[in-house]
């Protein structure tokens, strides 16, 4: 009887998944046909095709601002974790890092010099 549960519940979860691909391919497929016809309007414009690229252009200098912030708040919430922790598990914490890192840091400065 336990067996026989399993086998529903595997066969319920198979035909799950294949919806979930077939909605995602449907989804792909709408997201390439309305992406054609924004190209094809856009390249028809020579105005719009400028402004288009200047805008795509601004998203991702925009992007790149956003990936740099985030990082800058990361390394600052890092140091931030690190000063707050007890002395020995700074100590510990240390050591493992220079154990991690030290032979890459020996080798870029042996093919540096």
């Amino acid at each position: 009887m336990e067996e026989s549960k399993r086998n529903i519940i595997d066969d319920i979860k198979k035909v799950t998944i294949s919806e979930d691909l077939i909605y995602d391919a449907i989804r792909d497929i709408y997201k390439e046909e309305i992406k054609s016809i924004i190209m094809e309007k856009v390249n028809k414009d020579p105005r719009l095709k400028k402004e288009f690229r200047e805008s795509l252009e601004e998203f991702v200098r925009a992007k790149l601002m956003e990936g740099t912030a985030i990082a800058k708040m990361t390394k600052i919430l890092t140091e931030v974790a690190v000063i707050s922790l007890p002395q020995e598990i700074k100590e510990e914490l240390v050591n493992s890092i220079i154990k991690a890192v030290g032979p890459e840091i020996d080798e870029i400065l042996k093919n540096t010099l």
